[in-house]
């Protein structure tokens, strides 16, 4: 039996559990990052169901496969298509700038730019007076 664990931790001979992987190990060409998405309910439930049908040993494996997956099909597609075609379908359909909903931060910068705006011509007029 082994006296330390993959990261060094020590083991007494009558530990049988407390550092045992809670996950099988990855492969030397794997790589696991933590990545946070925000997709349609829609678009979550079509990734859930190709997850579901992996045989993957991890859910995040599962969901590596899949990605695998949808970069392939990505990848031939785009062999097929002619790149310029896609991107300027892209623009066709994407929303005027005016049109989009501004989001609640860029409305509070503005706000205070205007509010610092508006408190400089105030000190400006009173410095002006006082000159006067």
């Amino acid at each position: 039996m082994e006296t330390t664990d993959a990261l060094g931790r020590r083991r007494r001979v009558t530990q049988s559990r407390g550092l045992r992987p809670l996950f099988p190990k990855l492969p030397t060409d794997f790589q696991s990052r933590l990545i946070r998405l925000a997709m349609s309910s829609r678009a979550w439930a079509r990734i859930e169901s190709l997850v579901a049908h992996s045989s993957a040993p991890t859910l995040p494996r599962a969901f590596g496969e899949v990605v695998e997956r949808l970069l392939e099909n990505f990848d031939s597609a785009s062999q097929r298509t002619n790149r310029s075609f896609i991107d300027s379908r892209f623009r066709q359909s994407a929303e005027p700038e005016e049109k989009r909903t501004a989001h609640w931060q860029d409305w509070q910068m503005r706000k205070e730019l205007a509010l610092l705006a508006a408190a400089s011509e105030r000190s400006h007029g009173l410095v002006a007076q006082e000159i006067n």
